[in-house]
């Protein structure tokens, strides 16, 4: 499928039967990322994660799939009752453009609930080598004229959440991906609204990362919010958990730069324990970088 869903509104509510989801009453993520139509690197997922049943819910749609684009679409509803919940997408597989979330969102009762997209993942990872050898590129020029040269699936780019808006979840909370998985990319998003967990992992942009995370720098024109996790660990201004093989890379677009700013000082960042400014548990690799090239000529 070569779905394209573009310059679309939800405006409505959605909320599934009950406010919390039983268990068997969803999809084995295990067998879903397993399954030929994904084939996902799942090798960083354990224990609960394995074993959970998920109902993926999104404000434009519920999963977007390898080869399908959301572009320019916006979610001004409220949804609840989901696990694997997206203010755009519950499951991410394919290309997220230029999208926000502006209402709030999101259940305390609930895990792996992003702003923009639950769950991001790279199709194919289990069948690439080393280094991402192998790994399938696309080229596209999305609504408003940006070309995007060799994204791959499971790729969340320029989307945004409104200020004054709160993100709410238990476990695996991000301000734009709740999880962000092995292989798959966040680029330049923007995170402007309250992020809160009642339990563990939550970040500002995910909750947890496997994958890549392009974060431009963080000024002070930028509005305040808070990510807060008071009963849990692992909570940070840009990730919770940084797993091994995560990478997060902070960039300025000013070539003569002395020091960059991740996060900047009007972000509140509170938790019980694990708590950082830019991430709450670190495994994986964190850097700060300077070009004068733009995020579409870098991808």
């Amino acid at each position: 499928s070569r779905m394209h869903i573009v310059n679309s509104r939800n405006s409505g509510n959605l909320s599934r039967r009950s406010q919390a989801q039983t268990q068997g009453d969803g999809v084995s993520l295990k067998a879903y990322l397993e399954s030929r139509e994904l084939d996902a690197e799942i090798k960083e997922l354990e224990g609960e994660d394995l074993n959970l049943e998920i109902s993926i819910g999104g404000g434009i749609i519920g999963a977007n799939l390898e080869n399908q684009i959301i572009d320019h679409c916006i979610n001004t509803g409220t949804m609840n009752g989901f696990i694997g919940l997206g203010g755009i997408v519950g499951f991410n597989a394919g290309g997220v453009f230029n999208c926000q979330l502006s209402d709030n969102f999101g259940n305390p009762g609930l895990d792996y609930i992003g702003g923009i997209a639950g769950l991001n993942v790279h199709a194919g990872g289990a069948k690439e080598g080393a280094g991402g050898i192998g790994r399938k590129t696309s080229t596209y020029t999305d609504v408003l004229g940006n070309q995007w040269n060799d994204f791959t699936s499971g790729t969340v780019a320029q989307c945004s959440t409104q200020e004054k808006r709160n993100i709410s979840g238990r476990s695996y909370v991000g301000g734009i991906v709740g999880y962000n998985l092995s292989g798959a990319g966040m680029i330049s998003n923007r995170n402007n609204a309250n992020v809160t967990g009642a339990g563990d992992y939550v970040g500002g942009m995910a909750g947890a990362n496997s994958g890549s995370i392009l974060v431009a720098e963080n000024g002070n024109a930028n509005p305040a919010y808070a990510i807060a996790g008071n009963n849990g660990q692992g909570i940070g201004g840009i990730v919770g958990w940084n797993r091994a093989s995560g990478i997060i890379d902070v960039t300025s677009d000013k070539e003569d730069v002395t020091e960059i700013v991740a996060v900047d000082n009007n972000v509140s960042i509170t938790g019980r324990e694990k708590l950082g400014g830019i991430v709450g548990i670190n495994e994986g690799k964190l850097d700060a970088s300077a070009t004068d090239q733009s995020v579409q000529e870098r991808f």
